[in-house]
C-alpha cells in the first residue's frame, strides 16, 4: 500500500484491481487517505518506461574472467540514464528505493527543478 506522504498531484498508481489512476487534485489524496480501498504503486517495467517516453540502448559486454557475452539495456530521458536491465531481464535498477511508477515521478521531479515526467497512459 502507498503511504500517503509519497502522492502528489500527476502521479499514478493503482488500485487493486489494477486501474490506473492519476492523481488530479489534492481532493483525491483526501480520498485515498479516507478510503478503506488499498492502492499500490505501478511497478516499474521496460514497457512502462518505454510509455513514459524514455529511449533504451543495448550494449553487448564481456564480464572480466567470463567467455560469454552479457547484454545491458540503458533507460534514458533527455540523455541520462535513469534504469537498467541485465541479460534481457524484466528487472530494472534504478535506485535502492526505487520500485514504482509514482516513486520515480517523485524523483524526476525533485532532480529537474519540479519539472514533470509526463506522458499519456492510454
Amino acid at each position: 500500500m502507498i503511504p500517503l506522504n509519497e502522492l502528489r498531484y500527476g502521479i499514478l498508481i493503482h488500485n487493486k484491481d489494477k486501474k490506473e489512476i492519476r492523481i488530479n487534485h489534492i481532493s483525491d489524496i483526501v480520498m485515498i487517505g479516507q478510503s478503506n480501498e488499498k492502492y499500490f504503486g505501478i511497478d516499474i517495467t521496460p514497457k512502462w518506461l518505454n510509455r513514459m517516453g524514455f529511449e533504451k540502448e543495448i550494449f553487448k559486454y564481456m564480464p572480466e574472467g567470463n567467455d560469454d557475452f552479457r547484454y545491458l539495456a540503458m533507460y534514458y530521458n533527455k540523455a541520462e540514464v535513469w534504469a537498467f536491465s541485465w541479460d534481457f531481464q524484466e528487472m530494472i535498477c534504478i535506485a535502492d528505493n526505487i520500485h514504482y511508477i509514482h516513486q520515480l515521478q517523485n524523483l524526476f521531479s525533485t532532480l529537474n527543478n519540479g519539472s514533470e515526467l509526463t506522458f499519456d497512459v492510454s
